[in-house]
């Protein structure tokens, strides 16, 4: 594995050395062939930097590109990136030395000039000019929490798409869509004729997955609904069951994004936090009109803050001179009253303060459960329901509901299974690279037989 950063010369030829951890993994993992001749390197470039893969790297990226390029329903922008990755592509040797040439356009395409930063990225590291690799840096300050949802969204879309195994003649649904991620997965797989129904209770990030699902057509529908809402959904549809059910639980990364949806704390916003913006109390609200007393029971029961009346007697203490109105306004009451020796190394002070707020003003402990039970009976026979969640109240609810429905056979009019007796999690790589991977926890549950023998599809 590639990893670390190093800052590096190139030399007046061109020349880059590549550095000392970085050579031995090509020489123990990529030296091939019966003489097991040094390793070549493929260099492109896409902005910039340059990306610099093993030649057995780069040969399964290219053989997965060129099959998905095929796809239908791909973007143009992805296609344009294919041409570009491999348009400007480039093989070098690595010479005794242990220097690689980087080609005189390649050095242009990402100008290079002299001082540059080498990035450890797993499978392939990338080579910056250091001045961009420093407004690159710059650029991320305060998105860290959004970026780091992204990732653990990425990480569990393998394992999601290979219990769901879409098929063209399936109908499937991701019943907290997101920005469609999942669900663009879903349709590629299921191609030509797999159709996927997304619902999503916040009607702007709908918005922007019908935008990036467009070219699915009519393969794709998109319904503003909170997913307890899942099986009358499914009777507009004239659809008795489907194929597969997906939740995503928690907050999606648009709405971390946006510093007016009041999520985080890395942004100025108002408080508000509710994923439907149409209906319900805010933040602002619960935090201004509840006492002391319920401040507390929220905090402990849904942060499992263990500062939780400290927290909450500021809260009451500052709200006596002027409404807490922002998320900077929270969180600096409550870093202020967690002492520094206590505050959690690996996370924000306020972190589980807000994820308290969060979950009260969306209720989303309380709809879980039924969610959860209205997914499984929409289940056809073979039928498969994957849960991620984030942290451990989500989880234990997941867990406890599934294997409930497991155990009650004999009052149910169908049987199901549990596939998963422990959660899938992300790797130890993937923890090291994400710390908020290691909350993310896959649950999958599969419908393994119907008494009433209805049809699994009807026609949308």
């Amino acid at each position: 594995m590639f990893m670390g950063t190093f800052q590096l010369k190139l030399d007046d030829k061109g020349r880059l050395s590549i550095p000392t951890r970085y050579r031995e993994i090509l020489h123990q993992k990529y030296r091939s062939g019966p003489q097991q001749a040094d390793p070549e390197l493929v260099l492109s470039s896409i902005g910039p930097r340059i990306s610099a893969y093993p030649r057995a790297e780069w040969e399964g990226l290219a053989d997965s590109l060129t099959e998905a390029i095929t796809l239908p329903g791909l973007h143009q922008e992805a296609r344009d990136l294919y041409h570009v990755l491999f348009g400007n592509a480039a093989e070098c040797g690595i010479d005794a030395q242990g220097r690689v040439l980087i080609p005189p356009h390649l050095r242009h395409k990402a100008k290079l000039n002299g001082e540059v930063i080498i990035v450890g990225l797993n499978r392939y590291f990338e080579i910056w000019d250091r001045e961009a690799w420093e407004d690159y840096q710059a650029s991320l300050q305060g998105r860290e929490e959004e970026i780091a949802q992204k990732i653990v969204e990425l990480l569990l879309l393998n394992e999601v798409l290979e219990f769901l195994c879409p098929v063209s003649s399936g109908v499937y649904v991701d019943a907290t869509l997101g920005e469609g991620g999942h669900a663009e997965g879903i349709l590629r797989l299921g191609i030509p004729n797999g159709r996927l129904i997304g619902l999503d209770r916040d009607a702007e990030v709908l918005a922007v997955a019908r935008q990036r699902l467009a070219a699915f057509g009519t393969r794709m529908h998109l319904v503003h609904e909170h997913a307890m809402a899942l099986r009358s959904v499914l009777e507009s549809l004239q659809l008795a069951h489907v194929d597969g059910i997906l939740l995503d639980l928690g907050v999606s990364s648009y709405q971390l994004k946006y510093a007016e949806r009041g999520f985080s704390f890395a942004h100025e916003g108002p408080l508000d936090m509710r994923m439907d913006r149409t209906a319900g109390q805010t933040a602002a609200t619960l935090l201004n009109t509840l006492d002391e007393s319920e401040l507390v029971a929220l905090i402990q029961r849904y942060g499992e803050e263990r500062w939780a009346r400290r927290i909450a007697r500021a809260i009451v203490r500052a709200r006596r001179h002027s409404p807490l109105r922002t998320t900077r306004d929270l969180a600096a009451v409550v870093t202020q009253v967690i002492p520094p020796a206590a505050r959690p190394r690996r996370i924000h002070p306020a972190t589980r303060t807000f994820q308290a707020l969060r979950i009260a003003v969306n209720q989303e402990l309380a709809t879980l459960e039924p969610t959860l039970r209205s997914a499984m009976a929409c289940l056809g026979e073979g039928g498969r329901l994957c849960v991620i969640a984030y942290h451990s109240l989500e989880d234990r609810i997941v867990k406890r509901t599934f294997q409930a429905a497991e155990q009650a056979q004999v009052e149910a009019t169908s049987a199901v299974r549990v596939l998963t007796r422990k959660p899938i999690t992300a790797s130890a790589a993937e923890r090291q690279a994400n710390p908020r991977a290691r909350s993310a926890k896959l649950r999958v549950l599969e419908r393994v037989c119907h008494k009433s023998r209805q049809p699994s599809r009807g026609t949308a």
